[in-house]
Formats: structure tokens, sequence, C-alpha cells
């Protein structure tokens, strides 16, 4: 399993990076229904406290208009 890296992301206040980690079982099966994709393997999510923005790792804003985040909860 990938262990989580430094990524830029583009909803969160800073121009840091911040830690992302790849998505749990739970994660993957509601982000499937989210976007309608069966292979979300390559997503990650934002780990800073309340962003859990969603992101490929090759491209920061994955999904035109509104970003994806993951609702918590969802663990």
């Amino acid at each position: 399993m990938p262990q989580p890296t430094e990524l830029s992301c583009w909803t969160c206040p800073t121009n840091e990076l911040q830690l992302h980690r790849p998505l749990t079982e739970a994660q993957k099966i509601w982000l499937r229904a989210k976007i309608d994709e069966t292979y979300v393997e390559h997503y990650w999510m934002c780990a800073k406290p309340g962003c859990r923005n969603v992101r490929t790792y090759m491209t920061e804003r994955s999904f035109r208009g509104t970003p994806v985040k993951i609702p918590p909860g969802i663990d």
C-alpha cells in the first residue's frame, strides 16, 4: 500500500505542501458512487484537519469546478 506523501492542495489556504494519504476501502466505495468511476486507486485525500480534498497524485485539480471532499466519518 502506498505511504502518505506531501502534495499540494488547492483547497487549503496555504502554499505549503500538505500530507495526503491513500483512501481507505470505505472512502473508495464512497468516491466510486460520487464520481461514477470504478477505478479509484489513484486518488489521495488531504489529511489536514477539516480539508479531506481528493486529488490524484499527478493532478492537483482532479475535478472541474468544485472540489470533491470525503465527508467526515467515512474512514
